[in-house]
């Protein structure tokens, strides 16, 4: 199926980053308004800048670990742009790289809370709007969520959750009018 984006407006967490600006370049290169959210809103700023402007693009600063602010920025980005039709949860952190008998609490809680809690928060605030438009959630996942390397147990569970997740809203959230939540792996998506 083949989905036009020219006119639609699409939001990216995670934009200030490497994956999210080269998404957010493609994404205009078809024609496509972009919502640029991330930590650091001076980054996302002057990247909208450079896209297109506040008419075509526009940057937020946005924590994924607040759901009451990302609920605030997607209604924000729905007013702005008028419409809300894809969103892509690509915030993520790797966390450190150790052993079980070194990870501590907090360096487990934080990868898990950005790469996967992120992804919830973010459908949970982006869904009644893209719904209005039977859009797209999407979320970045990785092989890792496959393939579990030793030394990074909880990136691993966070990805592999990300696609646990995505399996499961993909039904529910059809029936509410999004067409579908994918999980991306690598550059290719999974429908």
């Amino acid at each position: 199926m083949r989905y036009d984006l020219a006119g639609r407006t699409v939001a990216i967490t995670g934009a200030g980053g490497g994956l999210g600006v080269a998404l957010a370049e493609a994404l205009r290169a078809k024609n496509a308004n972009i919502a640029l959210l991330d930590l650091d809103a001076s980054r996302v700023e002057a990247q909208a800048e450079r896209l297109g402007n506040g008419r075509l693009a526009r940057g937020w600063a946005a924590d994924v670990r607040d759901l009451g602010t990302l609920t605030d920025v997607m209604r924000e980005v729905r007013e702005h742009f008028g419409r809300l039709d894809v969103v892509i949860a690509g915030a993520g952190v790797l966390g450190p790289v150790k052993a079980l008998s070194t990870t501590t609490a907090p360096d487990w809680d934080r990868v898990i809370d950005v790469n996967l809690n992120g992804v919830w928060r973010t459908f949970k605030a982006a869904a009644p709007h893209v719904a209005e438009q039977r859009g797209h959630l999407l979320a970045m996942s990785s092989m890792v969520g496959f393939i579990h390397p030793p030394m990074l147990g909880s990136y691993a569970a966070s990805k592999a959750g990300v696609w646990a997740l995505c399996d499961a809203l993909r039904l529910e959230l059809a029936t509410e009018g999004s067409r579908w939540a994918a999980s991306t792996r690598s550059s290719s998506a999974r429908r």
